[in-house]
């Protein structure tokens, strides 16, 4: 009995326009395919959308190359809508189907810096991952604040806060417990350090050396004000 070439599955050797095949061309084709492995796919050259591959999806996410438990690249009209990307760990989040949309670097909370160049600065911003801080002009400031700024340039100003409105008033705020700007002359034997600051319910300023505070100036919320002559304060009220 012929076999047709519909019930041969799609045998290859088969010459165009024949309807039927031998036993032994059966044969040497079934040989042929027992040799391929199952799930076995030929390498592709070409370009081709991934919306085309009906098992796009399923291949990335069973990737094992791609770390467990890690989102992979999701795809909406062929844009980027979530990616992780990092050689180790979650180091850099991009996450955009979210109710709220974000941009995570260091998701993890591992030991890793994050730092942006200028022209001629290399540390325009720094994001101290060991000691919590962020950084602008130095990467290691020798003072242990959570925020510094830091310029190396004789007469630069390095910083300002200016409020661009044409109208209303212009806040600085620095709350908390007994708030304190402290002003340091770094300039070398002369150099004096001042602390402007509230407590209770006046404004002073004190005069810091050795360790130790003298009060030059205070002025309380009732009118009184007190000035330093001498080793003895002097009261005024006002």
């Amino acid at each position: 009995m012929a076999i047709t070439k519909t019930n041969s599955n799609m045998i290859s050797d088969l010459d165009a326009g024949s309807t039927y095949a031998s036993a032994a061309d059966v044969a040497t084709n079934t040989t042929k395919l027992a040799g391929i492995a199952a799930g076995a796919t030929a390498n592709h050259t070409g370009t081709q959308l991934a919306s085309t591959i009906s098992d796009f999806d399923t291949e990335v996410s069973n990737n094992t190359s791609v770390a467990a438990n890690t989102a992979k690249v999701g795809l909406t009209d062929n844009s980027i809508t979530a990616a992780r990307i990092s050689d180790t760990d979650d180091q850099f989040l991009v996450d955009d189907t979210s109710t709220q949309k974000k941009v995570v670097v260091n998701e993890v909370g591992a030991d890793v810096d994050f730092r942006v160049e200028g022209d001629t600065d290399q540390n325009l911003l720094v994001c101290d991952a060991t000691n919590d801080r962020v950084v602008i002009g130095a990467d290691a400031p020798t003072e242990s604040s959570k925020f510094a700024v830091v310029g190396n340039t004789t007469g630069q100003v390095v910083a300002s806060i200016e409020n661009a409105a044409a109208t209303g008033s212009s806040v600085l705020v620095l709350k908390g417990p007994d708030p304190i700007i402290q002003c340091q002359d770094t300039t070398a034997s002369t150099g004096k350090t001042f602390n402007i600051g509230v407590q209770n319910d006046s404004i002073y300023i004190d005069l810091i050396s050795g360790g130790s505070a003298t009060r030059l100036f205070q002025l309380s919320d009732a009118g009184q004000l007190q000035l330093k002559s001498g080793t003895s304060p002097i009261l005024f009220n006002l």
